[in-house]
């Protein structure tokens, strides 16, 4: 759970694991982990450099869950980086994979709401948000039926930010307040400030477009008390670009 708020820490200690590793599968899961952390640095070309080294492992014997989520993860890659084409064509791959898991198989069912979920993040980047919206809500509401846990409640929170944006895109106002609550509960419940951070942005932008800026103001300082700690440099200008857009209005 130190990816999110302290990616550098979240880095040292799965590149010490490396060292000593030796299985294929937990390699592969080290390196997604350290690419997932300069994902939320904001570092493409290094996260890019250790999710191709896991994209080697593809040809190797590992399993056929850690192949699932060694496409997931260079789907997510691609998907940050706006390859859209790319990101889909390997979410494609994981989802045939999946296919070829027994049809109650856990893993193969939270990879193929995981996949919905990536796929909806597109859509809503390609500014298609009734698709994108058609790809959450199943998705979110598979989550939910897991068990609690940091790792689900921070995909909860994630999802529902972007589904609230999905609502907002759409002016449907109630709608998207009510995902970007759902975005602070679980982001909260998580324990990851950035994404508490985040989910309060989505709702003051909702507050912002709405005209009501004094509400908008009030929700922008506690999200930037949550993101100070954070080294989310896409979170804290964004916290900015509201405010001063409620300033400027």
């Amino acid at each position: 759970m130190l990816l999110y708020d302290e990616p550098e820490k979240a880095i040292s200690i799965s590149k010490s694991l490396l060292k000593a590793e030796k299985t294929p599968d937990q390699i592969a899961n080290i390196y997604m982990l350290i690419s997932n952390a300069y994902v939320a640095k904001r570092d493409i070309d290094s996260s890019l450099y250790y999710i191709m080294r896991t994209s080697d492992l593809l040809t190797t014997n590992v399993k056929t869950v850690t192949k699932i989520r060694i496409l997931n993860t260079i789907g997510v890659q691609y998907q940050q980086m706006d390859l859209f084409d790319k990101a889909l064509e390997n979410l494609e791959k994981s989802e045939a994979l999946c296919r070829t898991l027994p049809a109650k198989d856990y893993d193969r069912n939270f990879n193929l709401n995981f996949i919905d979920a990536v796929r909806g993040m597109i859509y809503r980047s390609q500014s298609n948000p009734e698709m994108a919206i058609n790809k959450f809500v199943p998705a979110i509401s598979f989550f939910k039926s897991l068990a609690t846990e940091p790792k689900n409640d921070a995909n909860i929170s994630v999802f529902s930010y972007n589904l609230g944006y999905c609502f907002l895109e759409l002016k449907n106002y109630n709608q998207a307040k009510n995902y970007f609550d759902e975005a602070i509960f679980y982001g909260k419940r998580s324990g990851t400030k950035s994404l508490e951070a985040f989910a309060y942005k989505g709702m003051a932008d909702n507050y912002h477009t709405q005209h009501d800026y004094k509400k908008s103001l009030e929700i922008l300082a506690a999200a930037e008390i949550l993101a100070k700690d954070v080294s989310d440099l896409s979170l804290k200008e964004g916290i900015y670009e509201i405010t001063r857009d409620n300033y400027w209005r």
